[in-house]
């Protein structure tokens, strides 16, 4: 996977932070990402990745680790969100790839170019019947017989 972290609050002298993970944040000069600031623990949090996507672990700091300004322990960190740590705000950007078709589970994403179709349990699909045939979709149509714009 390729991550940053791009600057949207505070200053640490730099504007992008590419990402090799994982990674560790924190005061610490052995830290990946050192974000010498007060309100950051020596070792604050860790970011890593899960089966194609961004997470963040706090590792117990005093001043907590948020996620679209909600405290955190564990966390997704969705590409566009905003990740806090002390006084600095990130947001992440990275590609999630695609999720390939057939069962998942609720609130499943699949990117398609730059947008992000959220579906439901009861819009699940499957690929029973489908032939090995590849095909093109327009922005704004879905693959079910209906356009819905």
């Amino acid at each position: 996977m390729q991550a940053k972290l791009v600057v949207v609050g505070g200053d640490i002298g730099r504007a992008e932070i590419p990402l090799k993970l994982p990674a560790i944040i924190g005061r610490s000069r052995e830290a990946h990402l050192t974000l010498p600031h007060p309100l950051v623990s020596r070792r604050h949090c860790e970011l890593f990745e899960r089966d194609g996507r961004l997470m963040v672990r706090d590792l117990g700091s005093r001043n907590g680790t948020y996620v679209a300004n909600q405290r955190v322990t564990e966390a997704e960190v969705p590409s566009g969100a905003l990740l806090t740590i002390g006084a600095i705000t990130f947001r992440a950007e990275y590609d999630t790839g695609s999720v390939a078709p057939g069962r998942g589970s609720a609130g499943s994403s699949i990117q398609v170019s730059d947008s992000v179709v959220r579906i439901s349990e009861s819009e699940l699909f499957t690929t029973e019947g489908l032939s090995d045939e590849s095909f093109g979709i327009d922005s704004g149509h879905f693959v079910n017989g209906e356009d819905r714009k």
